[in-house]
């Protein structure tokens, strides 16, 4: 009788040593052998367990290599994955396409989910110094200063930049991402002034002549594609993107204003002489600020002097009307005993900030033969433009406008509007005041 075998066989290809044996070959032996033994001609074979048990370790330190498809592992072996250490073929956390790219900061374009380009609507420049602190000279050195540069200011406290003597024909740029204004004193002048305020979200653009600078204002006008280009005097504007542009100076010129200057209420020309006194009556007088100012003095003018006589005047924020407590009055109402301007500080001696918005310039007095400056009956447009007029006819072009507000209080006191009705001023009453407020 012949009995035959199987003997199971574990080959293990281009290892051409092992240094360690199997328990539990057949018949309870163990070992290893050439493949030759077992049908094959490469490599060195270890006897298999069977039903006898289990390889107890194998030593492979000498092979030269291991197929993939050798390894016993959960997953799918790939180019994109790698073995983990629990035996489990995985990709790398973090791969994958990016599907979407948004714009901010004055890129436009965005998102971008696909295929698509980005655009800065800002001109780009050579970016020089970040400032966030409180002070900066202006590096004028050739070559390797601020000159030709964009210099950004980041900070959220006012910031004082000195500025030395102009460079004939260089220049820079600053412009000022904080909230808080930068104040540039100059050595010389800048157009004229010793200083220069540039306020949050507007930059200006400094040339030298030499000995001094001139610096024109960049602003946003009407949207952030948009942006003017006018001197701080305003005696020039030129607006880009077929915005408007002018010259010689003009009280419509935006976020122009200049620290120290004096600025009117009224936009129309065409000025008079109250028609009546201003007693115990306060008259209102709608006017717009078209960006963040402080104030510090407010004034008006005396057309017919008035002995022992005075004017008090104040500002009221807008709602459909003055209303609320006053934001800023006289501290001691002027003498109008002679004619001319006259002027008061405000709020104990301080200042008040104003942001860009409607407010109401208001008057009151204890006059008898006093009579104040205002508004011509035919050219008092700004107060209708503004705050509107209860009658069509008072928007005749060429006939006497209206559009001021009177309400009847004691002088001295300025009250609480908050709710408070106020007359209309119709045409042709010639008391809508004229005011005049200086910049901090």
């Amino acid at each position: 009788m012949r009995i035959l075998f199987a003997v199971p066989v574990l080959c293990l290809l281009s290892v051409p040593a092992v240094a360690q044996q199997i328990s539990g070959g057949p018949g309870g032996g163990s070992g290893s052998a050439p493949c030759s033994a077992f049908g094959t001609t490469t490599g060195t074979c270890l006897q298999g367990a069977g039903d006898a048990g289990t390889p107890s370790a194998i030593n492979l330190t000498n092979g030269t290599s291991l197929p993939v498809g050798g390894i016993t592992a959960t997953g799918s072996p790939s180019g994109t994955t790698y073995l983990r250490g629990d035996g489990a073929w995985a990709t790398p956390a973090g791969s994958g396409t990016v599907t979407s790219v948004g714009t901010a900061d004055g890129l436009t374009g965005g998102p971008i989910t696909g295929s698509g380009t980005i655009s800065s609507t800002e001109a780009l420049g050579n970016s020089g110094a970040v400032i966030t602190g409180t002070t900066y000279t202006i590096d004028l050195t050739a070559s390797t200063g601020d000159l030709g540069k964009e210099l950004i200011f980041t900070g959220s406290s006012g910031s004082a930049w000195s500025l030395g003597a102009g460079a004939a024909g260089e220049g820079f740029d600053i412009i000022n991402k904080g909230t808080a204004d930068i104040t540039v004193t100059a050595t010389g002048n800048v157009d004229g002034a010793s200083t220069l305020v540039i306020p949050p979200g507007l930059s200006a653009n400094f040339i030298g002549t030499g000995s001094t600078w001139w610096a024109g204002f960049r602003s946003p006008i009407a949207s952030s594609t948009q942006f003017g280009v006018m001197k701080p005097d305003n005696s020039t504007i030129t607006c880009t993107a077929g915005v408007c542009s002018s010259s010689g100076g003009s009280s419509y010129a935006l976020n122009s204003y200049k620290s120290g200057n004096w600025y009117t209420t009224n936009m129309s020309g065409g000025l008079s002489t109250a028609a009546a006194a201003f007693t115990n009556t306060i008259y209102f007088a709608p006017f717009y600020v078209s960006a963040s100012k402080t104030i510090k003095t407010l004034g008006t003018y005396v057309k017919t002097a008035g002995s022992g006589e005075h004017v008090d005047m104040a500002i009221y924020a807008d709602s459909s009307g003055p209303t609320g407590t006053a934001l800023a009055n006289c501290d001691t109402p002027p003498s109008i005993a002679s004619t001319g301007n006259v002027s008061c500080t405000i709020n104990s001696s301080g200042t008040v900030t104003l942001a860009a918005g409607v407010y109401w310039f208001a008057e009151n007095g204890d006059q008898s033969s006093g009579r104040m400056m205002t508004a011509g009956t035919t050219t008092s447009a700004q107060a209708v433009y503004m705050a509107g007029a209860d009658s069509q006819s008072d928007l005749t072009s060429g006939t006497a406008w209206g559009g001021g507000r009177y309400k009847a209080s004691t002088y001295g006191t300025w009250p609480d509007m908050t709710g408070q009705a106020v007359s209309y001023l119709g045409a042709g009453n010639d008391r809508i005041p004229v005011g005049q407020f200086q910049l901090n």
